[in-house]
């Protein structure tokens, strides 16, 4: 098995089923090529500050669903739209374990939404649903994307779900791969707040063939 990013042959394959790259930490899947799903994606700079903010707090508006799914009726879903992968990533413990629901979707919208969620409240989702870890995670992002979806009013399917179990730092880099190192690609932040506790986030990366769509919500 070789590395998609840096070529390395020095890999591990993890419990998940994925592999994880030991020289640059990237992680991927043998039968799905992560930079060939997100690449192309929207820069920034196409939409102004303005319509960023506005598409910004609609998607959050339609993924409390999302939130209320996790953690209960008091969650509160914060936007951010100037972050970057290094601000995500300071927000973890540099070893601190976290499951990322990865959903792909395409049809009106195509991207990538992340779900991540923090080992210490796995159980919250596992209180709500029968089944292992990973069946759990999968209905849950099964049921949370189609209420984002039909609250939006977008045609759009789900093409694949995977589940990480790993920290931060490759979980964001298979989310955007090289292209990540872009900053100034769109990536849409929102971040799960129940109790006054910080309990993980959401990013929503689309592609640029979905940019007429995201204008049309404004």
């Amino acid at each position: 098995m070789r590395c998609p990013v840096c070529g390395s042959r020095n890999v591990t394959k993890l419990k998940t089923g994925s592999y994880k790259c030991n020289d640059c930490g990237f992680v991927f899947y043998p039968d799905r090529e992560a930079i060939i799903d997100l690449r192309d994606l929207i820069d920034a700079e196409e939409l102004s500050d303005e319509e960023i903010e506005v598409i910004g707090e609609r998607i959050k508006n339609a993924s409390e669903d999302m939130g209320k799914k996790l953690y209960g009726e008091n969650v509160r879903n914060v936007f951010r739209k100037d972050v970057t992968m290094e601000d995500i990533a300071t927000r973890y413990e540099e070893e601190e374990h976290l499951y990322g629901v990865f959903i792909d979707f395409k049809d009106d919208i195509r991207g990538t939404l992340l779900i991540i969620i923090p080992e210490s409240d796995i159980g919250v989702i596992l209180s709500k649903y029968e089944g292992s870890v990973i069946q759990s995670l999968k209905q849950l992002a099964k049921e949370a994307f189609e209420e984002f979806r039909n609250n939006l009013s977008w045609n759009a399917e789900i093409t694949g779900i995977d589940i990480a179990y790993d920290n931060i730092s490759p979980m964001l880099n298979f989310l955007t791969s090289e292209i990540g190192r872009n900053k100034t690609v769109l990536m849409l932040n929102y971040q799960f707040i129940s109790q006054e506790k910080w309990r993980g986030e959401m990013i929503f990366v689309p592609s640029k063939n979905s940019l007429g769509m995201l204008r049309r919500i404004i």
